[in-house]
């Protein structure tokens, strides 16, 4: 009984934060001024906040039992939420280590830190695999269901008596390998989609100075000026 209560006890160590990004996450602007962005996202219905890396946690604990102690390390990071498309917002020129999130879900980062030079345009694409880890423990709970059925099943499914009269009972083999193997192809398929973590993605899209109204023009935009006094616009 003692042993088991303290392997209960999870004991927090030591925590430390740091305010700044970690190494690599930001580059140095030069004292430049924050640049104006616009967001704009897809992929999913709902709320998609554009968020900016402010810091991690790292965290250790330590697990006393009867047996011994076991230690454990983790890092938590944390996150500045920015604006939520669509949404007009200023960050600081640079690399920066961005993430989008759905509703109030957990911030998910793309694969690259993302470059903004100048006033841009973010465009950002949430995917959800939500359904497909719901998939995945439905799969597991339903085949460990199936393969204990089959498994239970086999217990006494075959009889073999005597010419005296005296009875035996065996296992049949084949449903009980049956339902291992549910057991084991549904738990791994399970196990893989279950796993599956958001994706999300966020492209830059340079804008030129600011118009007279206060909005920026796409700098993929150009306009070419004719010797007649015409004008022509073209996309790049």
């Amino acid at each position: 009984m003692r042993s088991e209560a303290r392997l209960m006890i999870a004991t927090l160590t030591a925590v430390t934060f740091s305010s700044s990004a970690w190494a690599g996450d930001k580059e140095e602007d030069g004292g430049k001024e924050d640049v104006r962005v616009e967001f704009r996202a897809t992929g999913e219905e709902g709320e998609i906040t554009l968020h900016e890396h402010a810091g991690s946690a790292q965290v250790q604990t330590v697990v006393s039992t009867s047996n011994g102690t076991a230690f454990g390390t983790g890092v938590v990071d944390a996150y500045d939420p920015l604006c939520t498309a669509p949404c007009e917002t200023e960050v600081a020129p640079g690399t920066r280590r961005l993430a989008l999130s759905l509703g109030k879900g957990t911030p998910v980062e793309p694969e690259n830190f993302v470059r903004i030079e100048g006033p841009s345009r973010l465009e950002g694409e949430y995917t959800s695999y939500a359904g497909m880890r719901l998939a995945g423990w439905l799969t597991m709970l339903g085949s460990a269901g199936v393969g204990t059925y089959l498994m239970l099943s086999s217990i006494g499914a075959d009889e073999t008596c005597d010419s005296s009269g005296y009875c035996t009972e065996s296992f049949d083999s084949t449903r009980l390998y049956a339902g291992a193997g549910v057991m084991l192809a549904g738990g791994i398929v399970g196990l893989v989609l279950s796993g599956k973590s958001d994706e999300a993605e966020i492209r830059v899209v340079p804008m030129s100075t600011a118009t007279t109204d206060g909005s920026y023009k796409s700098a993929s935009v150009q306009e070419l000026v004719l010797p007649t006094g015409g004008a022509i616009s073209g996309q790049f």
